[in-house]
């Protein structure tokens, strides 16, 4: 008899919770923390229950945890050489993400390895981006933001609100969505056409439902103006359909951009925004010369830590105390952050072993649809900031186990002896 059945039926239930709240409603809080944690605490702990029985089953747990550890290690390590060298204080919240991270990573891997749960997963991505993206899309179309009006008023923070409804870059407005930021709002768009996109490249039929959604992803993703999100998007939809259809992509796509077209009511500014090269009332965003502005200001704030840099935390620690910094205003680019954070330890050390042992597991596994997800976001993280990363960790390893458990593939005893 099975001592854990009753798993079968709460598990799908809390991971469907959590990652929905996770995706649509991250703000919300309760008892001091957001609410969506709550529930990825509550997987954590049946993850631990079953942590024995997974491992034992299948070795890509073994693997992944390989990975977790390895980064917290040297996250962690670079935090004291940081706090020894530079005598830089200790900042809770960089340590708190950091685990956090990993929590989220571990517990997908061994929770995702159940088909109900893989099930729960796909329905939430599927629900959620449909919800997202008519949000999004009503944001658009009526110039307001209601929810995240209602989130400012009950929170008291009205910053997101304001930025989302006066930025413009070629549209009427930039869309903040949910998130109430345009390029947050792209990057979390980004995740979900990406694991939407690994989907239908694993089954042998496409469903109308399963397009639509992808369209709808694809339309929001533009209203965001965030190029950054954009540009993968397109290649990442390209390529994904290239995989399933060959030259019929081209005909996709193309349907895709007259689908899109009629929602850009500029649409000249909008391609001259596109620019990176110029500086202009439209390119209000990663343009090079901001971007050179930036790493000078960059230079200052390290200030000589080259190494390992501030400190996890630091720039959490910055922004509660002065807001928005003048010049690296949130500190965009995963780039940057790194390395205020970790110096070169953590931007030349820690983010591409990371990065690098993920794409590898991809590789082992023959679907050339998930390496390109992981390079997609890892562009968009590059260029303008790794927002939704734990959204991106969850659906990401998700998919590599789906893969995996679905082909009877088991990570060879060779493969978890080498170096990843």
């Amino acid at each position: 008899m099975n001592n854990f059945a009753w798993l079968d039926k709460i598990v799908p239930i809390s991971v469907f919770i959590s990652l929905f709240l996770f995706i649509c409603f991250p703000q919300i809080t309760f008892l001091g923390s957001n609410l969506y944690n709550l529930f990825a605490y509550l997987n954590v702990v049946f993850a631990f229950i079953l942590h024995n029985k997974s491992r034992n089953n299948v070795l890509i747990v073994n693997l992944f945890n390989r990975i977790f550890l390895t980064f917290v290690i040297l996250s962690l390590l670079g935090n004291v050489m940081s706090i020894i060298l530079y005598n830089m204080p200790f900042y809770s919240s960089g340590i708190k993400d950091v685990i956090l991270t990993v929590l989220y990573g571990y517990s997908f891997v061994i929770l995702s390895i159940k088909e109900k749960v893989q099930r729960a997963i796909k329905y939430c991505v599927y629900v959620s981006s449909i919800v997202v993206s008519l949000y999004g899309i009503y944001c658009y179309i009526t110039d307001s933001n209601p929810y995240m009006a209602f989130i400012s008023t009950f929170y008291g923070n009205t910053d997101y609100t304001v930025a989302s409804l006066i930025e413009v870059r070629g549209l009427k407005g930039r869309v903040g969505g949910h998130l109430g930021n345009p390029v947050f709002l792209g990057g979390e768009l980004l995740v979900l056409l990406g694991y939407c996109l690994v989907d239908i490249n694993l089954e042998n039929t496409l469903a109308k439902v399963k397009l639509f959604v992808i369209y709808l992803l694809l339309i929001t993703i533009v209203l965001t103006g965030s190029r950054s999100a954009m540009f993968p998007s397109f290649a990442l939809i390209l390529f994904a359909f290239y995989l399933k259809y060959k030259w019929k992509s081209l005909l996709a796509l193309s349907f895709i951009v007259l689908l899109a077209m009629p929602f850009i009511p500029n649409i000249d500014d909008f391609i001259a925004s596109l620019n990176i090269f110029i500086d202009s009332e439209n390119v209000r965003g990663s343009s090079i010369s901001m971007r050179e502005s930036q790493y000078d200001g960059l230079r200052k704030i390290v200030n000589g830590r080259d190494w390992f840099g501030n400190g996890l935390g630091w720039i959490r620690h910055y922004i509660d105390l002065h807001g928005p910094h003048p010049v690296l205003l949130g500190f965009e680019s995963l780039i940057f952050s790194s390395f205020t954070e970790g110096g070169y330890w953590r931007l030349l050390i820690v983010y591409p072993l990371f990065f690098y042992s993920l794409f590898k597991v991809s590789l082992h596994y023959k679907q050339t649809i998930i390496s390109f997800y992981l390079i997609a976001y890892l562009s968009y993280a590059i260029i303008t900031g790794a927002f939704s990363f734990n959204i991106f960790i969850t659906l990401f390893i998700t998919a590599i186990v789906g893969i995996a458990t679905s082909s009877n593939i088991h990570t060879s005893n060779n493969l978890l002896n080498r170096k990843i």
